[in-house]
């Protein structure tokens, strides 16, 4: 382990070694504006008398999320010397953005690194959107398939205009 002294000194550019207690905790995504959210998307299709949004439209925004969520969850990104996965933890249609044709995911305020040794120190006090949430999520243990899973719920309610499920509280749900 380095002294806060010697990673004072040490360049920026020279090659660190990361300790679980040097592990950053932030993520910072960078994304270009968007014209609207798929709830919003939603809410314009049902205001032109649809029940939800088109099954083609449909189809191809949620072929886009699905690509966007398999590049987070796969183990393809590198924190220190290891490799991980990202779980979003809080897909919803507020957080699919439409930028043109292409959905873009945002908010990842709650997003998880999972590896072999990560997953431990990162899946602790998960908060997201109950609705969407994957039941082992209420268990604050969220897997490789919690993505999916909110992406199916959210599926649903772009397809149908309504939840599957009815409450919104974490136990009922």
């Amino acid at each position: 382990h380095q002294s806060d002294a010697d990673r004072e000194t040490q360049s920026p550019s020279e090659t660190r070694t990361l300790s679980h207690e040097t592990i950053p905790r932030q993520l910072v995504v960078a994304t270009l504006l968007c014209d609207k959210n798929l709830g919003e998307r939603l809410k314009e299709c049902q205001e032109q008398g649809h029940e939800g949004i088109p099954p083609d439209e449909l189809l191809n925004l949620m072929t886009e999320a699905a690509k966007g969520i398999d590049f987070l969850n796969a183990p393809q990104h590198l924190l220190g010397d290891e490799r991980i996965s990202i779980q979003h933890c809080d897909i919803k249609p507020a957080n699919l953005m439409l930028t043109g044709a292409s959905v873009m995911i945002c908010d990842f305020g709650l997003a998880r690194f999972f590896s072999d040794y990560w997953a431990t120190l990162t899946g602790t006090e998960l908060a997201g959107s109950p609705a969407y949430m994957a039941p082992e999520c209420i268990n604050q243990r969220p897997s490789q398939n919690t993505d999916q899973y909110s992406l199916a719920i959210t599926y649903f309610e772009l397809r149908t205009g309504r939840l599957p499920f009815q409450s919104s509280g974490i136990v009922e749900v």
